[in-house]
């Protein structure tokens, strides 16, 4: 009866310490699959986190251009605008000068008009 008993004390513990590999198994294919799982986490948010730095910095790329753009654009409207007005300051002083002279010579036409004539 001893023996039996011993033998199947055996087996029990057999059993038991089958069962305690089982679980330790599946625990440590647990903590496994969770750690894949937080490395695939911290591999995707990296990624994600790189492409929305990449995108940031294309904007910001994109609006320094733009700026230039912008820059160039509205320095060459003051250009044209301060050409414009030279222009216009030009015409007016071109039309005053004419009419400067129209007036100098009716006056030199009516002095010579008013001059006794000494071919007589």
């Amino acid at each position: 009866m001893r023996r039996r008993a011993s033998k199947e004390r055996e087996v029990e513990e057999a059993r038991t310490a089958a069962e305690e590999r089982k679980r330790a198994a599946a625990e440590a294919a647990k903590e496994r699959t969770a750690a894949a799982k937080q490395q695939a986490d911290d591999v995707a948010a990296q990624r994600i986190a790189l492409a929305e730095a990449a995108k940031r910095e294309e904007q910001a790329t994109i609006r320094a251009a733009e700026q230039k753009a912008t820059a160039a654009a509205e320095s060459k409207l003051d250009d044209a605008q301060a050409k414009r007005s030279d222009a216009a300051n030009k015409r007016a002083q071109a039309d005053q000068v004419e009419q400067l002279a129209k007036l100098e010579k009716q006056k030199r036409q009516s002095e010579r008009a008013n001059e006794p004539d000494h071919k007589s």
